[in-house]
């Protein structure tokens, strides 16, 4: 048996990557809350979703369609997807077994909930007001989906889907903000706020490749086949 690396359901900032905010040309502009769908990974010309997502490429094919967000709409994702990591890792910190997930599940609530509360310290003192938008519903909902896709697993299955989740996560979400957070944000406190949650997010994808690479054995293969492939050390 082989390593089977699990594509979640959806991702949770990732999903952003896929509609965009308001228009950033010369169309005319939609009314709050609607958005259209504009990308997707095979438009992209790019094969399914992995721990291995190639974002740079993602972006190069299809920087030129995204759409801006204003301030408000960056505000509502930013807390959504705070909420959304916070939820996903909760809902399988005390049901893994393997320290290094567990470890991973603690860090992100522990560094989720303090930039969530970051956040919503800040946006008083800036004068921005979250603005609920497709995005950041479509976020709050991928989340909920991930959360039953991972509540039907156990063991080895559970955490090698949770863990292979939240590097493709963060894989997406560095993408998103320097493609369309970062070039969308007009408030430059705002802006440094989003810097340093970057820099968060890119710890949380090492350690995610990290614990990945400690739950696959040589060869890609799982840790249960690794075992059963040691040679008998026993005297013949």
């Amino acid at each position: 048996m082989h390593y089977r690396v699990h594509v979640p359901a959806t991702a949770v900032l990732g999903v952003l990557f896929l509609i965009g905010c308001e228009t950033a040309n010369a169309e005319p502009s939609k009314p709050a809350g609607q958005t259209e769908n504009l990308l997707s990974f095979s438009d992209a010309g790019i094969a399914e979703p992995g721990p291995r997502f190639d974002r740079e490429a993602y972006w190069s094919a299809n920087v030129p369609r995204i759409r801006a967000c204003s301030d408000g709409q960056i505000a509502a994702i930013l807390e959504a997807s705070d909420q959304a990591e916070i939820d996903v890792a909760t809902s399988v910190v005390d049901r893994v077994d393997d320290p290094a997930v567990r470890a991973l599940a603690q860090r992100l609530i522990a560094d989720h909930s303090k930039a969530k509360d970051e956040l919503e310290a800040l946006l008083p003192q800036i004068g921005v007001e979250p603005v609920e938008n497709d995005n950041s519903k479509e976020i709050s909902d991928a989340a909920q989906q991930e959360i039953a896709a991972l509540s039907s697993k156990t063991g080895d299955e559970l955490e090698s889907g949770f863990v292979s989740h939240e590097l493709l996560d963060h894989a997406q979400d560095l993408g998103a903000i320097d493609h369309l957070l970062l070039p969308s944000v007009r408030n430059s406190q705002f802006g440094s706020y989003i810097r340093r949650v970057r820099s968060t997010i890119a710890r949380h994808e090492v350690l995610s490749s990290e614990v990945q690479a400690s739950l696959v054995g040589s060869c890609g293969s799982s840790r249960e086949d690794a075992s059963e492939a040691e040679p008998d050390a026993s005297p013949q």
